[in-house]
């Protein structure tokens, strides 16, 4: 049983929450709204610059609309102001609802008042979709009651939603009743293929014999990009390092997406590339160690890779074959996870351009 809560929480206007618990109740509160933004300028006349109390112009405007435009400017400024509090205070809201409803089923389950511990975690699923772990209490509760048909076949519908702790898996005794079904140990061993600690070679040693980085690419942004920025300099840098890969010139887009995997470390697109790319040099390990890469940050698409040329150069190498094959034993449809809900060894700090902005992101194909 997995008993933290879930960071990764999908934004949407929730309406009637519902909580199904052992004994449970909740209110609804209300926060009144206030504006932020104040137009000052005094400016008696319509057609006046914006001119403030010392007469100085409106440092809002610098003079260059009159009073009414000032006014309508500040009212849009209110009205987004107001907005972007209205989306905080709702997400707030999400996380403390979602965070009452899991405590309500992890006490049900405490109590093995498994009926209602189902019930509850189907209400969360059904509230907040495509949630690893609360899949993963679920595959817990029906092991526990033995339905083992719905024990595994909910947990193939959260790894791909993202979950991949087999370590704790192996020492989880609500299990038990499941642990020696053929299909679960498929599971079990192919989520060990693909989540290992380490990659089948260190890429640091390519990179380091291929540094020709462009000016641009090797050049750091001054301030912090807003996602809007981050997004187009990834999708920029995306394009020209595929036209170079289209162009058989490898270095260049090698070097680029490699500037790309510092700037937006554990992008499943960025890293997928970079294995298409490597196999197109010959270099089979890199490959390999990139596609591997892709896959724990959330890659599914084997039936992509079955049809991607880019890959023949590594297609009959066993540990290609390895993940490849542990990967349709995951997946078994090939569908890419969630948005945001990739398995990086290391999550980025920042937004992830390609994986988490657009549900099916730039990319290669």
């Amino acid at each position: 049983m997995k008993k933290y809560a879930i960071l990764v929480i999908a934004l949407m206007v929730l309406i009637g929450f519902t909580v199904v618990s052992c004994a449970s109740s909740g209110a609804h509160h209300h926060k009144d709204k206030m504006a932020k933004s104040e137009c000052k300028c005094p400016a008696k006349e319509m057609g006046e610059k914006c001119t403030g109390n010392d007469g100085k112009l409106c440092p809002t405007t610098e003079g260059k609309e009159s009073c009414q435009e000032c006014q309508d400017k500040t009212a849009k400024m209110t009205e987004k102001e107001e907005a972007e509090d209205d989306d905080t205070a709702v997400t707030a809201k999400q996380a403390a609802q979602f965070q009452k409803m899991i405590t309500a089923a992890m006490t049900c389950m405490e109590k093995k008042d498994y009926p209602n511990a189902i019930t509850a975690l189907k209400e969360i699923d059904k509230q907040f979709p495509n949630q690893p772990e609360v899949n993963y209490n679920l595959v817990c509760v029906y092991s526990l009651t033995g339905d083992k048909t719905n024990a595994i076949a909910t947990l193939h519908k959260a790894v791909p939603y993202g979950w991949a702790d087999w370590k704790h898996m192996d020492q989880d005794t609500d299990l038990d009743n499941i642990r020696n079904e053929a299909e679960y140990q498929k599971i079990r061993t192919s989520l060990g293929v693909i989540f290992s600690d380490t990659c089948a070679c260190n890429k640091d040693e390519h990179n380091e014999a291929h540094k020709t980085e462009t000016p641009a690419q090797a050049e750091a942004p001054k301030e912090p990009m807003t996602p809007e920025q981050m997004q187009a300099d990834y999708q920029s840098q995306m394009e020209t390092a595929l036209k170079y890969l289209s162009a058989k010139d490898y270095d260049k887009g090698v070097a680029i997406l490699n500037g790309l995997d510092k700037k937006y470390p554990n992008n499943v697109l960025i890293n997928y590339n970079l294995g298409c790319a490597f196999s197109l040099m010959g270099n089979k390990a890199e490959a390999i160690c990139s596609l591997h890469k892709a896959m724990q940050c959330g890659w599914a698409d084997w039936k992509h890779m079955d049809g991607d040329t880019d890959l023949d150069n590594i297609r009959a190498e066993g540990e290609y074959k390895k993940l490849r094959d542990a990967l349709e034993v995951l997946n078994p449809e090939g569908v890419m996870a969630p948005p945001c809900s990739g398995n990086c060894p290391e999550k980025a700090s920042q937004p992830c351009p390609g994986n988490c902005k657009d549900k099916e992101g730039p990319g290669k194909k």
